[in-house]
């Protein structure tokens, strides 16, 4: 196989980075532009978008915290975004693919990215989110926080792509600083989002369009995990598939074994062979045995020598029975290349809330079911019950009792049912 490609399919992808690891990734990635992304810094510090590379910014809180931050106030964050959404909605206009990309325990991150996700798929954008989870070290109260960021993200997104930190401690040394640790965690997520550019802006020799892409990922609301591995010489292939199948963001090919979806992105020089391609992708179906696999390759001659794989992994728990997305909702110009069809406005699609798994199911009903248990504790009768006693009938003691299905009328009700009274305070 020695053919090439550079050529771009046309589709419009813009990356945005919210906060400040969503604006590190975008530092990575605008290191080498890949062609045919258009980058959007938003951030509620004014000094961190200064710095930014992208060309377009979005800083929140112009006037509300005059661009000092949110004080790791997710609450605030999201206000914030909600203020300048028109301003949001404008920046993202007219593009295809929007990847949203934010850390998840602080306060513009976990905030402003589910509602940047939201306008985003309210153009009509196939919206994907790359969420950063914290290390460890980070405390657990941000590490709580990130767990309700992820869940606010699968609400908002077509597909979320979790890059959990924790995962790459085995990657990391007790010597490494700071700068370091996270510049791994930054250089993953710059990975994940050249991947996806991969597989649907670059027009390869095994293309993935773009209402592929839907229906493996829109509106199904999954938690999806990805992993990067690259290789050069005789050896690639099988060096790939080791670094993959123990690659911590995979947990060890867990990950894949309970894959409902797997979406391969292969970018090789023009040496790539038939052989090459079959070796790898029998290894990764029998890896995630009863997964759905979609390939995506290319080739360019700057990657002689080399081959790079990104996976992108759905799994069957996250999915929760969502439906596919119908046709008819995948704009009409993306389904044919034919010059004269009408084409139609972007699709307005809303997918239903997400299915709740059952510990979560779980967790709400005992929330529910505590507060219900605390609000009767508040309002308890406190009045002292009434000393009634039961009065003789008198001259009717021998009369022939009234009865109803059973019951003696004139005896009454509170009596016959063993009711008890109050005294109720006067209201005067």
């Amino acid at each position: 196989m020695n053919t090439s490609s550079n050529e771009s399919t046309g589709l419009r992808m813009t990356v945005v980075g919210i906060g400040k690891a969503g604006l590190s990734v975008l530092n990575r990635l605008s290191a080498h532009s890949p062609e045919g992304i258009r980058f959007v810094a938003v951030d509620s510090d004014q000094t961190d978008l200064s710095r930014s590379p992208a060309a377009a910014g979005v800083l929140l809180g112009r006037q509300r915290t005059r661009g000092m931050g949110t004080g790791a106030d997710s609450v605030l964050g999201m206000a914030l975004a909600e203020e300048a959404a028109q301003e949001l909605r404008e920046t993202l206009s007219e593009t295809d693919i929007v990847v949203v990309v934010a850390g998840l325990g602080g306060g513009t991150g976990t905030g402003a990215g589910p509602v940047v996700a939201r306008l985003a798929r309210e153009a009509g954008a196939l919206t994907i989110g790359v969420a950063i989870t914290p290390f460890e070290f980070a405390g657990t109260r941000r590490l709580e926080l990130s767990e309700t960021g992820v869940r606010d993200f699968k609400a908002q997104c077509d597909t979320v792509l979790v890059l959990a930190n924790h995962r790459l401690s085995k990657l990391l040394t007790d010597n490494m600083t700071l700068a370091e640790v996270y510049g791994i965690s930054d250089e993953h997520a710059a990975h994940g989002v050249r991947g996806l550019w991969q597989l649907v802006i670059r027009r390869g020799i095994i293309p993935l369009s773009l209402p592929e892409l839907c229906q493996v990922t829109r509106g199904r609301h999954a938690e999806s995990a990805f992993a990067f591995a690259e290789a050069a010489g005789e050896g690639r292939v099988q060096t790939v598939l080791e670094k993959l199948l123990k690659h911590p963001l995979l947990e060890g090919g867990k990950l894949l074994a309970e894959a409902d979806e797997v979406i391969v992105s292969l970018h090789a020089g023009p040496d790539l062979t038939r052989g090459e391609i079959t070796k790898l992708t029998d290894q990764i179906r029998r890896a995630a045995d009863g997964a759905t696999l979609t390939l995506g390759a290319a080739c360019s001659p700057e990657h002689a020598g080399r081959l790079s794989v990104t996976l992108i992994v759905a799994r069957r728990e996250a999915v929760g029975g969502m439906p596919p997305m119908p046709e008819e909702l995948v704009p009409t110009e993306l389904l044919s290349s034919t010059e004269d069809q009408e084409p139609r406005p972007p699709s307005r699609f809303m997918a239903p809330p997400p299915v709740l798994l059952p510990e979560d199911q779980k967790r709400e009903f005992a929330s529910a079911s505590a507060s219900v248990r605390r609000k009767a504790k508040r309002y308890h009768a406190e009045q002292p019950e009434l000393a009634l006693q039961t009065i003789s009938k008198g001259r009717f003691d021998n009369a022939e009792p009234t009865v109803a299905y059973g019951e003696d009328l004139d005896i009454p009700t509170y009596i016959r049912r063993n009711m008890s009274l109050v005294d109720l305070p006067s209201l005067s």
